[in-house]
């Protein structure tokens, strides 16, 4: 066998002792190409697994054989004696099941192409991007029942006025009536205290940044607009204590008039109650137009909105790898499907109203509460804020063609050569690669990419295919054999006669390549 040196941690060799179906062996790797060949049912891919599995390799699949390896002992490069167990850095790892590179398109998930190419900080920040969209669109969905709560509270409030209350009104008696309101601006102090506060500390920390200096102007700059944000703040107090007297005053003024008011005769109080009745009802006029207004805006954004989206990560110049989650679905078809009684051609504003009126109902619920909504709604839409843990994941190529419109074969070439090309592994294990790979690919691609990897990477391969061992130049073949249930592995280099002879009798088309290769490299041919 052939050793070419190399000396970072590549798998050495492993040794199988009193296994009740391998025989005894040891067999040492090339740090290059090691091809496992044989015919069927005689262990290569046991061995394959056996060896993901020595190497805490978590895609090994060695527990669907049903067999006890701990007599099987291994040791990398590095080592000086046999382990039960080598445990190697995950990135230092190709591991490809056959099948694997279909189940990858099949199942939209390229994770492993994007880990092996390090791409993993990128991976992580799109996530993060269907993250943040799964919770606006969860927002959006709170924000729709929050909405529709407020209406269905609105229009179900006390919108009577009583013939008694209008004569009351109408009446001559006299009664004290508030002339002056004052608008609430709580909420908007509140805002503007933050702001300044806000600016105050920042201005603090940004003067104090270990990460710069200032120049004495600058710091004149920085010193004027501190106290330009001081002189507002007071410029806000006082603005906020006169409010405050005003507003003291008129509730003191509202107190004296209900005071008086209540001294009056009887049909002077009946006029002072049914004014306070109609303040009601036009306050509950108002607020249900005001919320009515809200709820018509938001289900015109809701029924609009877009909830998919697309990122991508560069893996090379000619591969991307794009992240979707697709806007296929209605989110107003998906509340819909939670409302009896709606129909398409209605609008979700429409649909909404007549529910919180009554007109329609909830599916099997008995309220048409705005919790009830919420949860129909989030049952109905769960499917799809699903897909934002999961986006499909899918190959774009530099011919602006992608892996959904491909055939698997196209897919499986094309991912095979973005993750050898792209790879920071060091040792790569790959099961019958040539299942879903087309000839030409083999001879034009693989073999070359075989042949250029080995002198950086250990390669396990194992194949059927005689250019893949013979073209790439197998530094060892292990032969592997089934005789009456016990397996035997041997190795093998292409060089011996012998050798020769036993993998043309295993692959088929061997012995044509021996000669082929033989004619190209001018090498004595040894098969007579």
């Amino acid at each position: 066998m052939e050793v070419l040196q190399r000396f970072d941690n590549f798998l050495h060799s492993i040794e199988f002792t009193d296994s009740p179906i391998i025989k005894n062996t040891t067999l040492t790797f090339s740090p290059n190409f090691n091809a496992i060949i044989g015919g069927r049912s005689s262990g290569k891919s046991l061995l394959f697994n056996i060896l993901g599995k020595k190497i805490n390799n978590r895609k090994s699949q060695i527990e669907k054989y049903g067999i006890n390896i701990s007599n099987a002992n291994v040791k990398s490069f590095l080592d000086k004696d046999y382990k039960t167990m080598i445990s190697y850095n995950t990135h230092d790892i190709i591991y490809i099941n056959q099948g694997d590179i279909v189940n990858y398109f099949e199942n939209k998930s390229l994770r492993d192409l994007i880990n092996e190419s390090g791409e993993i900080e990128n991976h992580r920040v799109a996530l993060e991007f269907f993250k943040s969209k799964k919770q606006e669109l969860s927002n959006i969905i709170d924000i729709l029942t929050s909405l529709y709560g407020k209406l269905y509270d609105a229009l179900n409030s006390n919108f009577t006025f009583h013939d008694k209350d209008i004569v009351s009104i109408l009446d001559s008696s006299y009664i004290f009536k508030t002339i002056l309101n004052i608008e609430n601006r709580n909420d908007s102090f509140r805002s503007s205290d933050d702001v300044i506060n806000m600016l105050l500390d920042n201005t603090a920390k940004f003067e104090v940044n270990e990460n710069w200096t200032f120049t004495p102007d600058e710091q004149k700059i920085i010193t004027a607009f501190r106290e330009l944000v001081e002189s507002k703040k007071g410029s806000f107090a006082n603005l906020k204590s006169e409010y405050s007297k005003k507003e003291n005053f008129i509730e003191e003024v509202k107190n004296v008039i209900i005071s008086k008011n209540a001294n009056l005769d009887l049909k002077g109080r009946e006029k002072e109650a049914s004014n306070q009745r109609l303040a009601v009802l036009k306050d509950n006029i108002k607020d249900a137009f005001d919320i009515a207004l809200q709820i018509r805006d938001h289900c015109r954004h809701f029924e609009n909105y877009a909830y998919g989206g697309v990122q991508e990560i560069s893996i090379n110049e000619e591969v991307t790898v794009v992240l979707e989650v697709e806007s296929t679905e209605s989110l107003k078809g998906k509340v819909f499907d939670g409302i009896s009684g709606v129909n398409s051609g209605m609008n979700l504003y429409e649909a909404l109203t007549k529910l919180a009126l009554g007109e329609v109902k909830i599916k099997n619920l008995n309220e048409n509460s705005a919790e009830n909504l919420a949860k129909k709604t989030f049952t109905n839409i769960k499917g799809i804020l699903e897909s934002f843990d999961k986006p499909n994941e899918y190959l774009k190529y530099s011919e602006e063609s992608t892996s959904k419109n491909n055939s698997p074969g196209y897919n499986s070439e094309k991912y095979l050569e973005t993750i050898l090309k792209s790879g920071q592994s060091k040792i790569i294990f790959i099961d019958q690669p040539e299942d879903n790979l087309g000839n030409k690919f083999i001879t034009d691609k693989l073999i070359n990419l075989i042949r250029n990897l080995k002198f950086k990477k250990q390669i396990f391969l194992v194949t059927h295919n005689p250019s893949i061992v013979v073209y790439g130049d197998a530094e060892n073949v292990i032969m592997c054999t089934n005789n009456e249930n016990i397996i035997e592995y041997e190795q093998f280099v292409l060089e011996e006669k012998d050798h020769q002879k036993e993998i043309c009798n295993v692959l088929d088309g061997g012995q044509y390549i021996f000669e082929q290769r033989a004619r190209k490299y001018n090498i004595k041919k040894i098969i007579q």
